[in-house]
């Protein structure tokens, strides 16, 4: 297991802070560790980790939106669909 300092890790104590922050730092940020306390320390932060997966997956996938809206292969894709025939693609 890697150790991390825990000046790179971010406290976010609801899923309103959570969101805030990806809705600011989606694009900016490769990575972030989160500090998720057990149920029994009695201290707040994310209730759930899917809950918080969640909002990162939404992230991530209006990131893939971004990044194939106006490629010459998703033009191609949805020609060949409406066409009804295999789509030829280049990778851009």
């Amino acid at each position: 297991m890697e150790n991390i300092e825990l000046k790179t890790a971010i406290l976010f104590r609801n899923r309103d802070e959570w969101r805030t922050w990806l809705e600011k730092n989606h694009l900016k940020k490769e990575e972030i560790w989160l500090i998720h306390y057990k149920k029994s320390s009695r201290k707040k932060s994310i209730n759930h980790i899917s809950a918080a997966l969640d909002h990162a997956i939404m992230h991530m996938d209006m990131d893939q939106v971004t990044l194939t809206q106006y490629t010459e292969d998703l033009k191609e894709g949805v020609s060949a669909f409406f066409e009804k025939r295999q789509g030829k693609y280049k990778g851009n």
